[in-house]
């Protein structure tokens, strides 16, 4: 019985639960119905299903033909006799080309030996204008050096690029060992009309008579096969640290046939004081024929003998050994104004003579070096040689230091070096207060930065400062030059000078070097300040008090910190260099992009108008993977330029005051995400695609451009999703040519706003593209003929879901839109959530809304209205609920709402709430069913307030009556 009874109980239970979740679903399903979507979830559930999602495509579209010039990889050689004697001249080498676009092309190839001792190497190039389809390209090389060392070789093509003359960019572009010839033997070549026979010889040579060598002759042995005028050049090397040579020696004559021992005369200057043994070896040879053509060379493993410094002519100056130094009081005031080094000579041979002197202090606080040279006849005999330096500065340091000879150099009347020594001698310690005091010295101290001095920060930088510390011992006026110049192959060099008014003490004055010529590098930057000089001003004839040479070389910066560097990159193989050298982040592989991040590149002179001519971004030929992101591009002709590349993401830049911020040409799998590109109201677009394919335009805000927004030309597969253009020309303009069609390309959910002519512009040739869900207002209000704001002249186009305003009914000049949006897509609408229908309210209620979501992240107004009778009118509460609106999370508003029940009784009331945005889009929502107002409320209202179904609860009690008795029952029978 205790079952029976549990059973009935659960069962009443179970019952109650059925009518209460009943009765209470409509209210269950209208909050579940409005429940705030998660972003994601929200662009799937109101994307169609040919949008573009995380960078696929539909199953449906297929890929269209992407122009490119391209080697086949199809090569054939042969050898060419031109004399008719039966021997080659020249390999000729024919390369097979698919050239899918005619114009003006030039083809490269190299060409390399594959021999180990046998070293040629050569460029080969045609340029010409070339049509469509597959051509034939023979490239002719020369053959040299075969016949000269009798050797059998094959050769390899290790270079194929292609560089178009029409658009100037590279096209192609592959290094490999991608093709070996043939064969070659030397018996089948043609023996030149010289040669070298790699034999060799030298000596020294006496022109004097006097058994000593003036010189060193090198004899190299040439065979002549065709009399005539040949000239001969080698470079030779000295093998000793302490004597450093390296020197062309030349030859050229008439020779007849034969073999002939021709010497190359050197004047090494073999230094008797060095008081070594030495050896000489060839680097290099090279042979000419009259018309200066190369017909032979080599690099010979040849040594000369070793030569003893005895073997040579003493020099006829040389310095003997003996030195004196003492200061030296000019103003006879008892201190020193100078310090004299007196150096004693010996010269054997009357004449004049040039002797420079270097001298440097040996302080570590203290920096002075100086070159004095002095010029004169000699006659024969012993001189003694007096070098005057003017020591400044040194008594504002308060210190001691000796001065050291570095170097002298001798040199004959011809400007010969004659004779060289260094390190040779070291004065006696002279004490800071035995000179004059200066009115100022440079202390030799030096810092570098770089800074920033354009309108853009961000980090990069396009000035270099020098600081230059001075001690001023005499208050003044005074004047800072300095001679500042790149130590690599960035050829910079600038003299910049300062005038400061100092005070007495220690000061730091700044010195900006503006580097605006940076362009296409792919090193690492140093600089160094080669002079630097300290003038008196308030002296008459402007006094140097301290002059520094060669002092300070600054900290090596990275390329990348530059403001004005232009990355250009035009391979694959330049770009992985680029990033190597300056550490960008990746490895260009899928998973691990190069990230180009943070540069602030700003063109400082207009830019020219002709194309091409001014990129502060260039990419072409890589397949690498690449992120450029978070830059600031300003100025020239193009912002990013991109030409037959693939797998690039552009994201989160701003570009501006360029032609064409960004051009993209014969690329695939591009993605253009989230920049600002913004026009300078020139004939240009803003962001332009041209045979591309399999790409992604999307969240971009594009204006100010007196062309079209984004152009597309013979492109197919691109998704235009979700971007902002307006004040434009053309919002999006799709073109096609006769024999390319631009197809099956997405336009979604994209705002086109007060464009001067359409929104959107089809030509003839565009086909397949699908337009849906877009929103249109107010384009082409500069058009008197026509207020319509969209154009198609294609084929199969089709429109769907679009929001025009105004001319909804036709907005399309040559199509329809025979299901247009009837309020904009791009803004989530609100959502009444109470009172949303059925509820009874007898006092100042509070009015909750889910909060509409404007996709392009504008700020939103809401009105709040109310109707007493269904709808046929509304009355506002607010104008303007923006300053009364409750927020409770993000997408939550809840609004009190004053009512007076007395006056406002009836049951036919609702609410409606309207989104606007600053651009005028409005969306709404209504209450799904009426509700009442009541000042009091009877029982009924009551339980038909808490949806309570009344006939189920008397079932219920009749129910749990029987139960009872039948209970009670069983119990009498029991007893």
């Amino acid at each position: 019985m205790k079952n029976i009874q549990s059973k009935a109980i659960l069962l009443i239970i179970l019952i109650n639960l059925g009518f209460f979740s009943t009765s209470l679903a409509p209210l269950v399903n209208k909050y579940s119905e409005h429940q705030i979507i998660p972003s994601d979830e929200k662009e799937e559930r109101n994307s169609p299903t040919t949008v573009l999602h995380n960078n696929s495509l539909p199953s449906n579209l297929s890929p269209k033909t992407t122009y490119l010039v391209t080697a086949m990889g199809v090569f054939s050689d042969q050898g060419i006799d031109t004399d008719l004697d039966g021997l080659y001249n020249f390999i000729q080498i024919t390369a097979e080309f698919d050239i899918l676009e005619a114009g003006s092309f030039e083809f490269r190839l190299r060409l390399e030996d594959n021999h180990t001792s046998y070293e040629y190497l050569e460029y080969y190039e045609v340029f010409d204008e070339f049509s469509s389809g597959i051509q034939n390209i023979s490239f002719t090389f020369p053959i040299r050096n075969v016949y000269s060392r009798k050797i059998n070789t094959t050769y390899v093509i290790t270079e194929v690029s292609i560089y178009s003359l029409t658009v100037a960019a590279y096209v192609f572009w592959k290094a490999i060992d991608w093709y070996t010839t043939e064969l070659y033997s030397y018996s089948d070549c043609d023996p030149p009309s010289a040669f070298l026979t790699h034999l060799f010889a030298d000596n020294g040579n006496d022109t004097d008579g006097n058994n000593k060598f003036n010189n060193l002759v090198i004899f190299v042995e040439i065979n002549i096969t065709k009399a005539g005028t040949y000239k001969l050049r080698a470079l030779l090397r000295s093998n000793s640290e302490n004597f450093p040579f390296l020197k062309w020696g030349n030859n050229s004559m008439e020779f007849s046939e034969g073999k002939h021992s021709i010497p190359l005369l050197y004047n090494p200057a073999v230094r008797y004081y060095e008081l070594i043994n030495i050896t000489f070896n060839i680097q290099i040879i090279e042979l000419y024929n009259s018309n200066n053509a190369l017909i032979d060379e080599t690099s010979p493993s040849y040594t000369t003998r070793e030569y003893h410094f005895t073997e040579f002519d003493v020099p006829n100056l040389i310095v003997t050994g003996k030195y004196l130094d003492f200061g030296n009081d000019t103003d006879s005031d008892g201190l020193f104004n100078e310090l004299i080094v007196q150096i004693e000579v010996n010269s054997s041979v009357s004449g004049n003579y040039s002797i420079s002197v270097h001298v440097k202090s040996n302080s570590d606080v203290y920096v002075f070096t100086n070159t004095e040279t002095i010029t004169q006849s000699y006659l024969v005999g012993l001189y003694n040689v007096s070098f005057n330096f003017t020591i400044r500065g040194i008594h504002s340091f308060q210190t001691a230091t000796n001065f050291t000879i570095i170097q002298i150099l001798v040199e004959d009347g011809e400007g010969e070096d004659i004779y060289e020594i260094f390190n040779a001698y070291t004065t006696r310690v002279y004490i800071y207060n035995e000179f004059n005091p200066t009115k100022a010295v440079l202390t030799g101290r030096f810092f570098d930065y770089l800074l920033n001095s354009s309108v853009i920060k961000g980090g990069d930088y396009d000035e270099l400062i020098i600081i230059v510390e001075l001690n001023v011992i005499q208050l003044g006026f005074y004047k800072l030059v300095i001679n500042l110049s790149s130590r690599t192959n960035y050829q910079f060099e600038e003299n910049m000078e300062i005038s400061v008014d100092l005070a007495q003490g220690f000061h730091n004055v700044s010195i900006p070097f503006t580097l605006t010529t940076l362009s296409t590098l792919y090193r690492n930057l140093s600089f160094e300040i080669r002079e630097v000089s300290l003038y008196d001003l308030y002296d008459f004839n402007g006094e140097r008090l301290s002059h520094l040479q060669n002092v300070y070389a600054t900290k090596e910066y990275s390329i990348i910190e530059f403001t004005n560097v232009i990355l250009q990159f035009p391979s694959d193989q330049e770009f992985i260099s680029y990033a190597n050298m300056v550490g960008l982040p990746g490895n260009g592989t899928e998973g691990d992009p190069y990230i180009i991040e943070g540069f602030s590149i700003v063109s400082r002179r207009p830019p020219p108008r002709s194309p091409f001519s001014s990129l502060l971004i260039e990419i072409v030929n890589t397949t690498l993977n690449v992120v450029i992101q978070n830059c600031t591009l300003i100025g020239a002709e193009i912002g990013i330029y991109l030409n037959h590349t693939r797998n690039i993401i552009i994201r989160n830049n701003v570009i501006r005051d360029s032609r064409s911020t960004i051009q993209v040409i014969n690329s695939t799998n591009i993605i253009i995400n989230n920049n600002t590109l913004i026009g300078k109201n020139e004939d240009q677009n803003g962001l332009s695609l041209v045979s591309s394919s399999r790409s992604h335009i999307k969240n971009n805000n594009i204006y100010g451009f007196m062309h079209a927004g984004i152009f597309l030309q013979q492109c197919h597969l691109i998704s235009i999703f979700h971007n902002f253009l307006h004040d434009n020309v053309y919002g999006v303009m799709i073109n096609g040519l006769p024999m390319s069609t631009s197809s099956e390309c997405v336009i979604e959910q994209n705002i086109l706003f007060e464009n001067r002519y359409w929104g959107l512009f089809l030509n003839s040739y565009s086909e397949a593209n699908i337009i849906q869900n877009n929103d249109f207002a107010d384009n082409n209000l500069f058009s008197s003929s026509s207020m319509k704001q969209g154009i198609d002249q294609g084929l199969s186009n089709i429109f769907s879901q679009n929001f025009w305003f105004p001319n909804s009914t036709d907005p399309i000049d040559g199509n329809y839109e025979d299901n247009p949006a009837q309020s904009p897509n791009h803004i989530i609408p609100p959502v009444i959530l109470s009172p949303n229908g059925g509820e009874r309210i007898t006092d100042d209620y509070t009015i909750e809304i889910s909060a509409a979501n404007d996709t392009f992240n504008q700020e939103l107004h809401y009105d709040i209205y109310y109707s007493s009778n269904e709808g046929d009118s509304w009355i506002f509460i607010s104008s303007d609920v923006r300053h009364l609106i409750s927020w409770e999370g993000e997408n939550s508003i809840r609004y009190k709402w004053k009512i007076n029940a007395t006056e406002m009784q009836g049951n036919s009331y609702l609410i409606r709430v309207v989104a606007t945005n600053p651009l005028g889009f409005n969306v709404q929502d209504e209450s799904d069913l009426t509700f009442r107002i009541r000042k009091t409320e009877d029982f009924f209202d009551f339980l038909r307030t808490l949806q309570i179904n009344l006939p189920a609860i008397i079932f219920e009690l009749i129910l749990v009556i029987a139960l009872l008795f039948i209970w009670k029952r069983q119990k009498k029978y029991r007893r």
